[in-house]
């Protein structure tokens, strides 16, 4: 759950240190709210995914690498010829805005249509989702910009 909010609104905000009601002093039970909704949340987790179909996701996402067999990362980004829209979120543990910001760098050399923009959100990663009617005009706009240019 970390890596989709960020820790001051999950920790801070949402739960500070709030005993949950009713727990007693046995180690089995759940003892702050924080710890429920993890509980919660994991138990429909279940319900929807089967655990490998998970597993298999996640060795996918930690094992992505756009240079392999392709050489360099500019040299990789230098032969994508198509304009690419980036946005960062700020907080964002899963893919960092500044690391979005250095893709966008290094592909503008040779794609002056790109463009990046970054979104301050105190949801992390969970801002492109939750926060969708902030920084959806974005793509609105560039992708009318890029209609255009096919005119």
């Amino acid at each position: 759950m970390l890596t989709y909010r960020t820790a001051a609104l999950f920790f801070s905000e949402r739960f500070g240190r709030q005993p949950k009601d009713g727990w007693g002093t046995s180690h089995r039970e759940t003892a702050f709210q924080v710890e429920s909704y993890l509980n919660y949340q994991g138990k429909k987790l279940t319900k929807r995914f089967d655990a490998n179909s998970y597993l298999y996701l996640l060795k996918a996402l930690d094992s992505h690498d756009i240079t392999r067999n392709r050489g360099t990362l500019p040299g990789t980004l230098a032969k994508l010829k198509v304009p690419v829209l980036a946005v960062g979120f700020e907080g964002d543990s899963l893919y960092p805005a500044k690391e979005i910001r250095r893709m966008i760098d290094l592909h503008k050399g040779c794609q002056p249509l790109s463009r990046f923009y970054k979104r301050m959100t105190k949801y992390g990663h969970d801002g492109f989702l939750v926060e969708c009617n902030e920084w959806g005009h974005w793509l609105s706009e560039w992708l009318a910009e890029m209609s255009d240019i096919r005119r």
